[in-house]
């Protein structure tokens, strides 16, 4: 029946109840947490010259503590968009050779010799081919005569119905913001009206309760600072408030501190700062529900802080089907760092028709740290602990997965070496979907 892996969020086929876009194959196997997530943050890559290194570090520390599934960066340097691309690469995180974009935004640079300055985005699921289609050149903004501005919207090569965009709209004039915005609405929301599960990320520069994102917001966001929402998608902090009570519900949390800017926060909303960096998901694929969004601490070491703006997490319930290529093995982060990979096999069929499967997890750290796994399948519980120390591998098998549409649950655990269970969660349960 050929391999099936183990990909972290999913493998093989993702299925979860709601939308089955893409039907899984006789025979394929899919592991699933039940949740997708997206990092945006406008890094402010050439803030300073000498800080472009201590930045991708900083980006990288972020990838690795949280393991989004989808990434948005603004403001970054084309050497850091390399930088971190590479370092995906060493750390077994994309699933092919096509999973990145970078779009110019200043053609001016500013990055310490690395490039210009742009928008570059990370998907963990390999991506459609590029084309000239994913781009919406968004119009000029005259105060600005060096900037790009664009909307780019990439698919997944194996679900063409699953778009992740990603923009940022000029801090000038509100005349300029509005069309800019529209422009980036109407191409969404039409996605949307086509049966698209759609995600948008990315520093908007407007708040929640300025107009213009009435065209993004769904109508079932009505609240005191934001109302009179005509678009299709919720914003995944569209829950709380700047000081998390009312009148503020639904304009989510600040995400930039304040500077020269004369657009303050609605009144009652705290004087600390404003919401402007956004992960957006069309409403009607949120039917499992959605995380508030983490506001992450912004980091130091780049010569004081790595951005003005905070990085946001927000993860929504995934009801879309995505096939995944053979040969990948999920890398199991604690911590921030790789410690552990786990894989699963999809044998072909013995002599008495038997599907017979396992699962091998390696431990690939060294530290005092043994990896444990748990398995349940067809009511029998399959336990393995590595504790052979770094690069030792064990493989559990699991029998057989039947009938077909059958699910088995398994948990990767962290106990310390040579103790007799396990200590520590990682937090993650998968299941396998014959």
């Amino acid at each position: 029946m050929g391999r099936r892996v183990v990909s972290g969020v999913l493998a093989g086929v993702l299925v979860v109840a709601g939308l089955v876009a893409t039907p899984a194959q006789p025979g394929s196997a899919s592991i699933a947490d039940g949740k997708f997530t997206v990092l945006q943050w406008n890094v402010w890559g050439g803030l300073s010259a000498g800080s472009v290194t201590e930045q991708a570090r900083a980006v990288q520390a972020v990838i690795a503590e949280r393991d989004p599934d989808f990434v948005v960066l603004n403001e970054l340097c084309q050497g850091q968009y390399k930088n971190v691309q590479g370092w995906l690469q060493r750390n077994g995180w994309p699933q092919g050779a096509n999973y990145s974009r970078f779009d110019v935004m200043d053609r001016r640079g500013g990055c310490d010799g690395t490039g210009t300055v742009g928008t570059g985005i990370y998907s963990r699921y390999e991506l459609a081919a590029s084309s000239p289609a994913e781009v919406t050149r968004l119009v000029n903004d005259p105060d600005f005569a060096n900037r790009v501005f664009s909307l780019r919207c990439v698919m997944l090569r194996a679900n063409t119905s699953v778009k992740m965009c990603a923009t940022h709209i000029s801090p000038g004039a509100d005349g300029v913001r509005d069309t800019q915005v529209g422009q980036v609405a109407a191409t969404v929301n039409s996605y949307v009206s086509a049966g698209d599960v759609v995600v948008l990320a990315g520093d908007l520069n407007t708040q929640p309760h300025e107009g213009r994102l009435n065209q993004l917001y769904s109508a079932s966001v009505d609240t005191e600072v934001n109302g009179d929402n005509v678009g299709e998608f919720r914003e995944l902090d569209d829950r709380t408030g700047g000081d998390g009570s009312y009148p503020c519900l639904g304009y989510g949390q600040f995400t930039k501190y304040y500077d020269r800017d004369i657009h303050p926060a609605p009144p009652g909303c705290g004087a600390r700062g404003k919401k402007i960096d956004y992960v957006f998901v069309s409403e009607n694929r949120l039917g499992g529900g959605y995380d508030e969004i983490d506001v992450l601490p912004i980091p130091n070491g780049c010569g004081g802080p790595c951005s003005d703006h905070h990085a946001v997490l927000g993860g929504f319930a995934k009801d879309f089907t995505v096939q995944t290529p053979d040969g990948y093995v999920r890398p199991i982060y604690h911590h921030g760092e790789i410690v552990a990979t786990v894989e699963w096999n999809d044998h072909a069929d013995d002599d008495h028709g038997r599907d017979l499967d396992d699962l091998t997890i390696c431990d690939v750290a060294a530290d005092s740290l043994a990896p444990y796994l748990k398995a349940t399948n067809n009511g029998q519980t399959f336990e393995e602990r590595i504790d052979g120390g770094k690069d030792h591998c064990e493989t559990q098998g699991v029998g057989d997965l039947s009938p077909e549409g059958a699910t088995m649950n398994f948990e990767i655990h962290f106990s310390a070496a040579g103790s007799s269970g396990p200590t520590e969660w990682n937090g993650i349960t998968y299941t396998v979907i014959e």
